[in-house]
């Protein structure tokens, strides 16, 4: 046998292994290596006070080490800042009205008033391009 009695063989999901996008390597509170393909990542959330992140991807939920900000600078072309404690991916917005931007998970997020303008100007250009390369 080659394999050991304990081994148990998982497969990943058929939609994880359809999607594109970049994969993006973290480094887990529990000090595993993650690797997400950037298309299965919802949106991330500042955790311990902004020390820490969470990652709400597809499949679930996972804290890395990184803060938002740290990963905001690193993706800044795969996600949008629409509050201080949140990054969204523009793929999952559903849509944007005053002050709160909704994604389709049906997850509603503020927008900071100042911000508003700017955020939705970013999110329109940036849907424009997903629409332009067929992503």
């Amino acid at each position: 046998m080659i394999y050991p009695t304990n081994f148990r063989e998982t497969h990943r999901s058929d939609t994880a292994l359809n999607r594109g996008g970049e994969r993006i390597h973290f480094h887990g509170l529990d000090r595993s290596d993650y690797f997400f393909l950037s298309d299965t990542i919802i949106r991330v959330e500042a955790a311990h006070g902004g020390k820490h992140s969470i990652l709400i991807t597809t499949e679930g939920a996972v804290e890395v080490m990184a803060t938002i900000t740290a990963l905001e600078k690193k993706n800044s072309r795969l996600f949008l800042r629409c509050h201080q404690s949140y990054l969204v991916n523009p793929q999952y917005i559903r849509n944007i009205r005053r002050f709160k931007v909704t994604l389709t998970d049906g997850t509603e997020l503020p927008i900071p008033e100042k911000k508003y303008t700017a955020f939705r100007n970013k999110a329109i250009e940036l849907q424009t391009v997903i629409n332009t390369k067929g992503i």
